[in-house]
């Protein structure tokens, strides 16, 4: 969400990066991101992780210019942002790293040993954390969703302490997370 411009913004397997004003009008296509997975908005710049190329993308809405700022991923599903720097997930490799907001700096978290399968970030930089929704394989497969068991993650933003918030073998798969930093939940 862009609460400055009263934008909401998603991304579409078959329509790229798209947006509409807070109350579903003036929906518009913002970008073409054929294989875009996860949307974040700075002021006037939307970024995404593109799973099909392994890339971190950038588009500027006034402009209309789009950059590739990271290259090389495996397959990158989600992204989160703070005011310096981008947050994304690569379940292609089972590990959440980070960069600058022009892609230099890319780093590692030293969490990434725990993180399997993480489908939803966010930023809560006022507390300096990262959350991510994120889901183990819990033992043979049955085809139910107790094949899997999810929890809701937190650790600072250099990836240490990190922690487990929810852990439950019946949430299964879960593919979201929100911060409310105003409310502090």
């Amino acid at each position: 969400i862009d609460p400055i411009n009263q934008k909401i913004y998603w991304t579409a397997r078959c329509c790229g990066i798209r947006r509409a004003d807070l109350n579903g009008t003036n929906e518009e296509v913002v970008a073409k991101g054929e294989f875009a997975s996860g949307v974040a908005v700075l002021d006037e710049q939307v970024y995404w992780a593109d799973w099909m190329r392994g890339q971190i993308l950038r588009h500027n809405v006034k402009t209309g210019r789009e950059d590739v700022i990271v290259t090389g991923l495996a397959s990158p599903v989600d992204v989160a942002l703070d005011s310096h720097q981008i947050f994304w997930s690569d379940v292609g490799v089972g590990r959440v790293q980070r960069a600058s907001l022009e892609g230099d700096d890319v780093q590692f978290l030293n969490m990434s040993w725990l993180v399997m399968n993480t489908y939803g970030m966010a930023v809560d930089s006022d507390l300096g954390k990262l959350y991510m929704a994120d889901y183990v394989k819990t033992g043979k497969f049955t085809g139910k969703s107790t094949d899997y068991s999810g929890r809701i993650r937190r650790a600072n933003l250099d990836g240490t302490g990190a922690e487990d918030l929810v852990s439950e073998r019946g949430m299964s798969m879960p593919y979201g997370v929100a911060v409310d930093a105003e409310r502090n939940q």
